[in-house]
C-alpha cells in the first residue's frame, strides 16, 4: 500500500506555510525529489535576497508529504532552502550516516539546482546537510541536522514462512529428509497450490502433509537425488520466494538387517514373525519361537527363555524393541527426546497399530539408545534399542517403522535390506514360506502406516517395518492376591529379638530380630496348586531390622516401612535412614533385607553381588528352563511384613520403662513406605495389594526388571559378563534381554502399577489405595529418569509438583501444595531433585558439594535420598498422612 508520510518535520524551522501556497523566500530553493522552479526565477530571486538578506537560517527543510498525484509513493521528499549566496555544489548530504551522491542539474553560474530520491523505509532517519554561502563577510559553511520518522506500512495480509528445515543455505541434506515448513498463519489454497521443488533444475514429485494449521511437510517422492543443488520455490504475498540448498553425496549402502530366511532368531524383536494365529487366545496370538541351533552361550541362554514364553499370548508391553544395523547411527538422526520421538518427521517411529484401542494411529513416546558390540571374529556389530516411554496396552499392537531419515551420515541413509524390500513387493508364487510368515506379520501395520497414520509413511520411505502384539497380563493380580488372602487366615507370625543395641541422638535404639514368614519355594520357582495358585510349603527365618525414636510417648511411634535399594541390606540402611530424619519426627522405621541380598548375595554388598545374582538367576533358569520367582517371593514377603506389625504392636523393647510397660509402636496408626532405588521398584506390587499403607515415598526408582538390567549391565557389568555369557553374536544379549522382559513380565512389579489408580484392585471390599510422593534425581546415572517418568504416566498419570527442573511431556503438572487429587483421600504427585553441577537450575534446594561429598552431591540417584529438602518433604507428607484425611505434598523447593 501507498506510504504517506503525515507529519512535517521543521528542525529549528520555520513557520509552516499557510494553506494554498509557501512563503515567499528571499534566497534559493532547491527541491529534493521534485522539479525544480523555473530556473531564471531562482537566479532573480537569488540576487535580490544577496542584496537585501532577511536574517534567516541559511539552510531550511521541509518534508513532502508522500502519496501526492505528482510524485512517487515509495519515496520522501524533502523541500531544502538555502540562503543567497549559496556556492553552486556545495551541498552535501548524509542520510542515516551514509553519503547521498546528489546530480548537478544548473543552468546559471549562481544557482545549480539539484535531484534526490529517498527511499521511504519504515523507522527513524536522520540527516545531515552540508552547504557553503559567501556574504560579505566572506565565505562560510553551514550545517543542518535533523531527524524524521516513516511510519512501517502494515505487512499485507497473507502465511509467511516463519522456519524451515533445510534452512537456506543448508548443505549436505540426507536424501531421505522431509522438507517441514512453519508458517506465521495457516496456507491458503493459492499458497500451497504455488509449492515446487526442484534438484539440478529437474522437478521433483513430492507429497504435501498438514501437521498442524501452521505446520506442513513436503514428502519426497524417493529418495533426493545424491548431490545436488535443490530449490523449493512458493509464492508469498504475491511474490516468489525460494529457498536453496544441497544434498549430500551418496556413499556405500547401509541397512537395517532383517532376514528371516536365516536360522535363528534375530532383528528385528519382539515381532509378530514369531507368533502363531490361535482363536482361543485373548489375543488370538500364541508365542511360537524355534529353538536356537547355536551353542554359545548367550544363544543357548535366548533359547532357555524362548522355552519359557512358549505360548504366552503376546509380548512384554514394556520390553525394549531390538534392531540390528550393518554400521553405526549418526546419532544427529536419531530422536534425542520423548516430544522428538513422536514428531512425524522422526527418523523412527512406534505406532499404536491396534484398531480397538482410543490411541489407534497414534505415536508412542520412546527413549532410543544405540549399542556396539563385538561378534564372531571380533566383528563390530551395531544395534538400535527403543524404549516405550508409556507403555503400551494389553492386548494391543505396536507397530515400529525405521525410516531413511536414520542415516550414518549424511550420504548415507539406512535402506531396507533385500529381505525387506522383498517384503514390500507383491507376491509370487515363488516366494518362501520365511517371506510369507513375514508379509503377514507386518501386512496390517504397513497398510495402517501408509493410509491411516499422519502424516502417512510411504513404503518407499521405509527401511524397516515390523509389528507385535501385547500380552493379556490376564490374572496379573492372581498371584498377590491369593498370597494375600492365605496370610490373613494365618495367625499372626512369631518372631524373636536377636540384639538390641541402644544409641544416643534421636535414635533411641536399633532392634534386630528375625521372624517365620511363610516359605513359597522350592528352589527357585514357586510351588503351585492345580489351580496354578501358589501354596505355603513351611516357613523361613527373615532377619527384620527396627530402629525406635527416642521419646515415645504412650501411644506409641509410628511405622515407616523401610525397603532398600540393590545392592543394600536393611540391617544397614534403616538405621541410617531413621536417623536421617524419621526418628526425630517421632517415627519407627522397619525393615528386612529382600530375597535376592539375602540369598543370592549375603556377602557385603558391592557392585559385584549384582552380578552374583543375576548369574544365580541364570543358573536357575538354565535348570528350570522357567524363570526363577525371587521377585515374587520378596512381593510376598512384603506383604507377611504387614503381618509382622501387629505381631510386634505388644511389645515393649525397652524395657523396664517404669510401671507404664508401653508398647513401642502405634501399630493401629496409619503405616506409611519408604522405597529406596531397588525398594521404590518393588513398590507398586506391594502398594497395589496393602491398603494399610497410607503414605508412600518412592524415591529414585520405578524400573521395569530387564529394562533395568539393560542399562545397569550395560553401564556397569557388560564386561565381567561377557567373560561367561558372550561368544556367538555378542549384540544377541540386547534381544535376550528384550525376551527376558517377556518372561518376567507376570512378576515385574512395574506392571502392578495400574492397579494403584488408573484401575484399582479391591482388597476386602476396600479400594483405597497409598497416596504416591515419586521423587527422581535429574541424570541419575544409576535408574535413568525415564523409569520414573514411566511410572508416574502408568500410575495415574500423576502429575508433576510445579516448578519443576524440567518438564516430561507426556505428564501433567500442578502447583503445590498438592492433596486429595487422585481421590477423596488420596494425593499423588511426582517431584524431581537437582544435584550439583547440572546447568539452569536450583542446585541450592537439591545437593551442594559444600554439605556432602562431591559423587554423592553430583550423582542423582544418590542427590534424591540425601537432600535435605527431599527428606524434609517426604517427612512431611508422612506426618500429614497421621493428621489429615488426604496426605499432603509440599514441594521440596518451598521446604526452609
Amino acid at each position: 500500500m501507498p506510504l504517506e508520510v503525515r507529519a512535517i518535520v521543521w528542525p529549528a524551522s520555520f513557520p509552516e506555510p499557510p494553506r494554498g501556497g509557501r512563503t515567499p523566500a528571499c534566497g534559493s530553493r532547491v527541491i529534493l525529489g521534485r522539479p525544480a522552479w523555473p530556473r531564471l526565477l531562482l537566479v532573480f530571486v537569488c540576487l535580490l535576497a544577496f542584496a537585501c538578506g532577511d536574517g534567516r537560517p541559511p539552510i531550511q527543510v521541509q518534508l513532502i508529504v508522500t502519496g501526492k498525484a505528482d510524485v512517487p509513493t515509495d519515496v520522501t521528499h524533502f523541500e531544502i532552502d538555502l540562503a543567497p549566496g549559496y556556492l553552486p555544489g556545495s551541498l552535501s548530504v548524509v542520510l542515516d550516516y551514509q553519503p547521498v551522491s546528489v546530480a548537478s542539474k544548473g543552468v546559471s553560474a549562481l544557482i545549480q539546482p539539484v535531484s534526490l530520491i529517498v527511499p521511504a523505509t519504515g523507522g527513524r532517519h536522520v540527516v545531515r546537510l552540508k552547504a557553503s554561502f559567501v556574504s560579505l563577510r566572506g565565505r562560510e559553511t553551514h550545517v543542518r541536522r535533523f531527524s524524521y520518522f516513516v511510519p512501517k506500512p502494515a505487512a499485507p495480509p497473507g502465511a509467511r514462512l516463519v522456519s524451515s528445515w533445510p534452512s537456506q543455505g543448508t548443505k549436505n541434506l540426507a536424501q531421505g529428509e522431509w522438507i517441514q515448513l512453519e508458517f506465521s498463519e495457516a496456507p491458503d489454497d493459492e499458497l500451497r497450490s504455488s509449492f515446487g521443488l526442484t534438484c539440478a533444475n529437474r522437478p521433483i514429485r513430492f507429497e504435501v502433509h498438514q501437521a498442524s494449521e501452521t505446520f506442513w511437510f513436503l514428502n519426497p517422492h524417493g529418495q533426493l537425488p545424491s548431490g545436488k543443488r535443490c530449490s523449493f520455490e512458493w509464492t508469498e504475498v504475491g511474490r516468489s520466494r525460494l529457498l536453496a540448498f544441497t544434498t549430500a553425496i551418496a556413499g556405500r549402502p547401509a541397512f537395517v538387517e532383517y532376514d528371516r530366511e536365516r536360522k535363528g532368531l534375530s532383528s528385528p524383536f519382539p515381532d509378530d514373525y514369531f507368533t502363531r494365529s490361535d482363536p482361543t487366545s485373548p489375543t488370538k496370538r500364541r508365542i511360537d519361537i524355534q529353538t536356537h541351533e547355536s551353542q554359545s552361550p548367550i544363544d543357548q541362554l535366548a533359547a532357555q527363555l524362548e522355552a519359557d514364553v512358549r505360548d504366552r499370548d503376546g509380548f512384554s508391553a514394556m520390553g525394549h524393541v531390538y534392531i540390528a544395523l550393518s554400521d553405526g547411527i549418526d546419532l544427529a538422526s536419531l530422536p534425542q527426546s520423548a516430544a522428538e520421538s513422536v514428531h512425524p518427521a522422526s527418523s523412527v517411529q512406534m505406532f499404536d497399530v491396534d484398531p480397538r484401542s482410543e490411541t489407534f494411529t497414534e505415536r508412542i513416546p520412546f527413549v532410543a539408545e544405540t549399542r556396539e558390540d563385538l561378534g564372531v571374529g571380533g566383528k563390530r556389530q551395531y544395534s538400535l534399542l527403543l524404549f516405550p516411554l508409556t507403555p503400551a496396552r494389553a492386548r494391543g499392537r505396536i507397530g515400529v517403522v525405521v525410516t531413511r531419515a536414520l542415516r550414518v551420515d549424511p550420504g548415507r541413509a539406512y535402506r531396507p535390506s533385500p529381505f525387506m524390500q522383498r517384503v514390500f513387493q507383491p507376491r509370487s508364487a515363488d516366494d518362501s514360506e520365511a517371506l510369507q510368515r513375514a508379509r503377514r506379520s507386518s501386512g496390517s501395520a504397513l497398510w495402517i502406516v501408509e493410509n491411516i497414520a499422519q502424516p502417512p509413511i510411504p513404503r518407499e520411505d521405509m527401511a524397516l517395518i515390523a509389528s507385535y502384539t501385547t500380552g493379556s497380563l490376564d490374572g496379573l493380580s492372581r498371584d498377590l492376591l491369593h498370597v494375600r488372602a492365605l496370610l490373613q487366615q494365618l495367625p499372626l507370625p512369631t518372631f524373636r529379638v536377636d540384639r538390641i543395641d541402644p544409641e544416643a541422638g534421636e535414635v533411641e535404639a536399633v532392634v534386630h530380630g528375625t521372624w517365620q514368614a511363610p516359605r513359597w519355594r522350592d528352589g527357585a520357582n514357586v510351588v503351585r496348586d492345580e489351580a496354578g495358585l501358589p501354596v505355603i510349603v513351611g516357613t523361613t527365618d527373615v532377619p527384620f531390622t527396627l530402629a525406635l525414636p527416642r521419646g515415645v510417648g504412650e501411644k506409641g511411634a509410628p511405622i515407616v516401612i523401610y525397603q532398600h535399594g540393590n545392592p543394600g541390606d536393611a540391617k544397614t540402611e534403616v538405621p541410617i535412614e531413621a536417623r536421617r530424619g524419621l526418628a526425630a519426627a517421632g517415627f519407627a522405621v522397619l525393615g528386612f533385607t529382600d530375597v535376592f541380598n539375602r540369598e543370592l548375595a549375603s556377602d557385603a554388598p558391592d557392585e559385584t553381588s549384582i552380578v552374583a545374582q543375576l548369574a544365580a538367576s541364570l543358573v536357575a533358569l538354565a535348570h528350570n528352563r522357567r524363570m526363577p520367582e525371587y521377585w515374587l517371593t520378596t512381593h510376598a514377603e512384603q506383604l507377611a511384613l504387614l503381618r509382622l506389625v501387629h505381631a510386634l504392636g505388644d511389645f515393649d523393647f525397652l524395657s523396664p520403662r517404669g510401671e507404664r510397660g508401653t508398647p513401642d509402636l502405634n501399630v493401629d496408626a496409619p503405616i506409611s513406605y519408604l522405597g529406596v532405588s531397588e525398594g521404590a521398584n518393588h513398590a507398586p506390587a506391594f502398594l497395589a495389594y496393602a491398603p494399610e499403607v497410607r503414605a508412600a515415598a518412592l524415591v529414585a526408582g520405578g524400573a521395569p526388571i530387564a529394562e533395568l538390567l539393560t542399562h545397569q549391565i550395560d553401564a556397569s557389568i557388560a564386561p565381567q559378563l561377557s567373560q561367561t555369557l558372550m561368544g556367538g553374536e555378542g549384540r544377541n544379549l540386547w534381544l535376550v534381554l528384550s525376551l527376558l522382559q517377556t518372561a518376567i513380565d507376570r512378576q515385574d512389579p512395574f506392571n502392578h502399577a495400574r492397579h494403584l489408580y488408573r484401575d484399582p484392585i479391591a482388597i476386602d471390599g476396600n479400594s483405597q489405595k497409598a497416596s504416591v510422593l515419586l521423587i527422581a534425581g535429574l541424570e541419575d546415572s544409576r535408574i535413568p529418569n525415564r523409569f520414573t517418568d514411566a511410572l508416574a504416566w502408568l500410575l495415574g498419570p500423576v502429575p508433576m509438583l510445579e516448578p519443576s527442573p524440567r518438564a516430561v511431556d507426556f505428564l501433567p503438572s500442578a502447583p503445590a501444595p498438592i492433596t486429595a487429587n487422585m481421590g477423596p483421600n488420596t494425593s499423588a504427585s511426582y517431584d524431581q531433585v537437582v544435584p550439583a553441577g547440572i546447568a539452569g537450575t536450583d542446585v541450592e534446594m537439591g545437593c551442594s558439594p559444600y554439605s556432602m561429598s562431591a559423587e554423592v552431591a553430583t550423582e542423582g540417584h544418590f542427590c534424591a535420598q540425601v537432600s535435605p529438602a527431599s527428606i524434609e518433604q517426604r517427612i512431611r507428607f508422612f506426618l500429614s498422612a497421621l493428621e489429615q484425611d488426604a496426605p499432603v505434598i509440599t514441594s521440596s523447593i518451598s521446604v526452609e
